[in-house]
C-alpha cells in the first residue's frame, strides 16, 4: 500500500484483519505500525467508527489497569 499504491487493491478482508489486529505487536511489528497508522488515517464509514471504538476500548483498558 505505502510503496505501490497504483498496484494495490482494497480488500475488505484485509482491512478487517488490520482493524482486529492493530494493537497486537506480534501481528504488526513496530516498523509496520507507522504505515498502518497512515493507512488508517484514510478510514471512513464503518471502518472509521470501528477504529475509534477499538482505540477508546484500548485507552479505557489502560486507564482501568493503572
Amino acid at each position: 500500500w505505502k510503496e505501490k499504491r497504483s498496484e494495490w487493491a482494497f480488500r475488505k478482508v484485509r482491512q478487517t484483519w488490520l482493524l482486529q489486529n492493530m494493537f497486537d505487536l506480534e501481528q504488526i511489528d513496530e516498523d509496520n505500525y507507522e504505515v498502518l497508522l497512515e493507512y488508517l488515517e484514510g478510514s471512513r464509514g464503518h471502518a472509521r467508527t470501528s477504529l475509534i471504538e477499538k482505540a477508546e476500548e484500548m485507552l479505557k483498558g489502560k486507564k482501568d489497569g493503572d
